[in-house]
């Protein structure tokens, strides 16, 4: 849900560039905001594929590596607008990268349900 927010968010962000309209400014916020919202899970979902003595540094690993990737994700679309004057590609890029992100969870999640320890 939250990549499906983030990914609408940059959609609509490609619809603004050619119809702008407060509207579709508002939806754009709200699928920004749903998509943050919903990004709590991201805790979650790590702890249930990675769980057991190892899950800090692994979760550590995974919040780096997200903290990375958005900071050099504002760099790189500046840089890939600079290079072709739009942000076009740098938006389909993103969404691209949204849907690749389903799909790694997706890969990663168990196919059998493992039931938790009581704390």
């Amino acid at each position: 849900a939250a990549c499906a927010g983030f990914a609408t968010c940059y959609l609509l962000l490609l619809v603004i560039d050619r119809q702008p309209g407060l509207l579709l400014v508002y939806l754009m916020v709200a699928a920004q905001g749903t998509g943050y919202a919903m990004a709590t899970a991201y805790g979650s979902i790590s702890a249930d594929i990675f769980r057991g003595p190892r899950y800090g540094t692994i979760f550590a690993t995974l919040i780096v590596a997200g903290n990375s990737g958005a900071a050099v994700g504002p760099w790189l679309l500046g840089l890939i607008h600079d290079a072709t004057g739009s942000y076009r590609a740098g938006f389909l890029m993103t969404v691209g990268l949204c849907g690749l992100s389903v799909l790694c969870i997706w890969l990663a999640a168990p196919r059998r349900y493992r039931a938790g320890r009581a704390t």
